[in-house]
């Protein structure tokens, strides 16, 4: 009887102590990340702080509102362009007067932050979802076949996103997730492994990149987005990525602002040697059209915005960011499809 007393009292400390250290770091990701105590999942909000508003904003396909989702990096974001405002103006001067556009573009982010955004907002009931990517992870091409890995693990951004995804049990318990953010933390202080910068490509790697690796991670994080969104029945636009590189184009003429270019925004060279972007982008469009030629998802709508929209200097700031005539036309081909789509909704 003393001795399960004895465990019992053992076990009742051991818990307690259990206890203390979860309160403990979930206070810790609350000061350190702004995550909140009681759902500490969203520490995500760190990464990603586009989400919350959407997050916390009701969103239902059952209401008089035609509420799209925008999945791209900078080229729809709204500090780079103006589509969203175009798509609004256009889409009123159609009668479309109750559109609601959530707009997640967010620059240098890829199609597998696109497909980790789509998934947090799985609840969510959008009646469009639009894939717009193309060049950023081209930038990941530039690396050793060996030193390239599977959902970009190669960069540390993704090991900390893929860190809290693949977490489940964080809703419960804090210290499974935060182990291998020390593990992770540890790595990066003492450079125990090498990261590829997501920013500047490595000058001494960038010939690696005329071998283009990202096309099955990208078809994959698009496949999974369309796979998702055809749970509920949500169309997804997809389009190719459209792009402009003046013929004469060289890194001179582009800082010295003597290319057919606006503003003359951002360089090819961020993304790596200019021969090697344009096969990533080819590549990557060639993926958008094999996927659509072979998905049987009926919800699906295909607009090839590389070979419609016009490669000139009115368009275009820079290779892939649109002026506000380029904004204007990008979103004229856009209005009749999410027409159509509002119509089989009648919310048109």
């Amino acid at each position: 009887m003393k001795r399960l007393k004895k465990l019992s009292m053992i076990l009742l400390y051991l818990l307690l102590l259990c206890l203390l250290l979860e309160f403990s770091l979930r206070y810790f990701l609350k000061i350190r990340d702004k995550a909140s105590f009681f759902d500490p999942k969203t520490i995500i909000y760190y990464y990603y702080p586009e989400l919350k508003e959407i997050t916390e904003t009701p969103i239902s396909n059952n209401d008089k509102f035609f509420d799209i989702l925008i999945l791209d990096g900078s080229a729809l974001n709204d500090k780079w362009g103006n589509v969203k405002s175009e798509l609004y103006k256009q889409l009123e001067g159609t009668g479309m007067k109750n559109v609601k556009i959530y707009n997640v573009a967010v620059p240098a982010h890829t199609s597998l932050d696109s497909r980790i955004k789509f998934e947090w907002l799985k609840d969510k009931d959008f009646d469009l979802v639009i894939f717009y990517h193309g060049i950023n992870e081209v930038r990941f091409n530039n690396c050793p076949d060996s030193f390239f890995k599977s959902n970009y693990l190669h960069y540390l951004w993704y090991n900390e996103i893929i860190n809290i995804v693949k977490h489940k049990e964080i809703k419960y318990t804090v210290i499974p997730y935060l182990i291998e953010s020390l593990k992770i933390g540890i790595q990066k202080k003492f450079k125990l492994r090498k990261y590829a910068s997501i920013y500047n490509p490595d000058p001494e790697w960038v010939k690696y990149g005329a071998k283009i690796k990202t096309s099955s991670e990208f078809r994959k994080n698009l496949e999974q987005i369309i796979k998702l969104a055809g749970l509920k029945n949500t169309p997804v636009m997809v389009m190719t990525f459209a792009y402009y590189i003046p013929s004469d184009y060289s890194l001179d003429k582009f800082n010295s602002k003597k290319l057919d270019y606006s503003k003359h925004r951002s360089p090819l060279e961020w993304w790596g040697n200019p021969e090697n972007v344009k096969l990533g982008m080819e590549a990557h469009n060639q993926v958008l059209k094999d996927v659509v030629s072979t998905d049987t998802y009926r919800e699906l709508y295909f607009i090839d915005m590389n070979n419609l929209i016009h490669k000139n200097g009115k368009n275009f700031d820079d290779a892939c960011h649109f002026t506000q005539e380029g904004s204007r036309e990008f979103a004229s081909y856009m209005i009749p499809v999410i027409q159509k789509i509002a119509l089989s909704y009648k919310k048109y």
